[in-house]
């Protein structure tokens, strides 16, 4: 939903800001690392120039998925390049999972 706020803090303090408010209605269905990686695509295709992507590196905290990103791959591309990575991690999780 869009919201307008003014923060009280930080950068933005006292100055009106407009944003959106995610309401979680599955909390179980919620991917949040493929949500981020949505609204990141979103606002680069919205707001190219004002997006400074130094910091949205330090968000993403992976130079690979930015790249990506800058590049205009997906965030269905970028994610199934994880693919192989996530699945040795599960693979290595697995015989420590005790439930």
């Amino acid at each position: 939903m869009p919201v307008r706020f003014t923060p009280q803090s930080s950068v933005y303090a006292g100055e009106q800001c407009r944003g959106v408010q995610i309401l979680v209605t599955d909390r179980a269905r919620l991917r949040p690392v493929r949500l981020g990686m949505e609204l990141a695509a979103a606002l680069l295709r919205l707001h190219p120039r004002e997006l400074e992507t130094e910091k949205l590196g330090r968000l993403l905290d992976n130079a690979d998925s930015l790249r990506r990103l800058l590049a205009g791959e997906t965030p269905a591309q970028i994610e199934a390049s994880w693919e192989a990575d996530l699945e040795r991690f599960r693979k290595r999780r697995a015989r420590f999972l005790l439930y």
